[in-house]
């Protein structure tokens, strides 16, 4: 029965929970380094990313970052601000623009300075 199998992940969890405690078991870890927020962008740094370093068009822009061109339209205009998923990308394709043209196929990406 499926319960039976909870009850018995669990009670194995637990058990090697207590074993580690005791130092009677080595378990694997991960340390992870947590990344900071992404950066905030101003309305200009928006627009000369789209334009100058990926060179696509509002309605493009906004389709690759799966939001509404009224959105980017917004952000370049200073009346929203995007989110943290898509400032996040927005620093993934200022940092390195062939993650762009990976992502999407467009290789007229303009080179980076």
């Amino acid at each position: 029965m499926k319960q039976n199998k909870y009850f018995d992940d669990l009670k194995e969890g637990l058990t090697s929970a207590v074993e580690y405690e005791k130092g009677k078991l080595d378990l694997r870890t991960t340390k992870l380094e947590i990344p900071q927020p992404p950066p905030a962008l101003s309305k200009k740094k928006i627009k000369i990313l789209r334009e100058e370093v990926l060179g696509v068009s509002q309605p493009l822009f906004a389709r690759i970052l799966g939001v509404s061109t009224a959105a980017v339209r917004a952000w370049e205009q200073g009346n929203k601000k995007p989110s943290g998923t898509a400032r996040r990308l927005m620093q993934l394709f200022e940092e390195d623009p062939s993650i762009f043209q990976r992502l999407t196929g467009l290789y007229r990406v303009k080179a980076h300075n």
